[in-house]
């Protein structure tokens, strides 16, 4: 599970500021152990023109053992693991530049493959209301049509809003069976990344039934 954040500078507003409001480190890649696996924080590309941060999620076994069969669509597992590694930047907390975090800045986030079963255009009802560009491309290999789709997000967004939406809304277009759930306590987190713009979203109604869905499935008895 995998995605990318990208921004853009010059000398005086460097895009490397990127690594600032996340708290990393841009010269070095990071490990941190998760619920659902271990994730790993590395930046492909840092200079003052084009700074990229990636978040990689390696899934964990699942209690049976087995290998989650899906590991490479991004979903509540790394929504999950976002909130987790980039806590302080979702909460707007940057004690060493604080007035960095309301500063808006030109930003790419891609999802390499993001599941679709809820249909191809849920990711543009859920992301072009709050001001971001949505491309989505089918993910079709050999000819078959698969419930799949990569993300293109743009927009000028302040980080710790861009954080929050995705930290809400990863997790809704997924709702294929046997797809890791978030425990109670981490749907109650994500609703909280929803405060202040989830009231009044288009979609708010579906969003909010999807995590607690999601909460009801995992505490359901097997």
């Amino acid at each position: 599970m995998f995605l990318t954040i990208s921004t853009t500078g010059t000398s005086r507003r460097p895009a490397t500021d990127l690594g600032v409001l996340l708290h990393k480190d841009p010269g070095r890649v990071q490990r941190f152990s998760t619920a659902h696996g271990t994730a790993y924080v590395f930046f492909p590309e840092a200079g003052e023109e084009r700074c990229t941060a990636a978040l990689l999620l390696e899934p964990g076994r699942a209690a049976h053992g087995t290998v989650n069969d899906r590991p490479y669509a991004a979903s509540s597992s790394l929504a999950v693991a976002l909130g987790n590694v980039f806590a302080s930047a979702l909460q707007g907390r940057c004690a060493g530049r604080p007035e960095l975090v309301d500063e808006r800045r030109p930003l790419r986030v891609e999802v390499p493959v993001l599941p679709a079963h809820r249909g191809p255009d849920l990711p543009e009802r859920l992301f072009a209301p709050l001001g971001w560009t949505v491309t989505t491309r089918p993910l079709a290999p050999h000819g078959q049509r698969l419930p799949y789709v990569s993300l293109l997000l743009e927009g000028e967004q302040r980080l710790t809003d861009a954080l929050r939406h995705l930290h809400v809304l990863l997790p809704v277009p997924d709702d294929a069976p046997g797809t890791c759930r978030p425990a109670e306590h981490e749907t109650a987190a994500l609703l909280r990344s929803g405060e202040g713009w989830l009231d009044g979203h288009p979609e708010e109604r579906l969003v909010t039934d999807a995590l607690h869905s999601t909460a009801r499935k995992d505490a359901a008895p097997a």
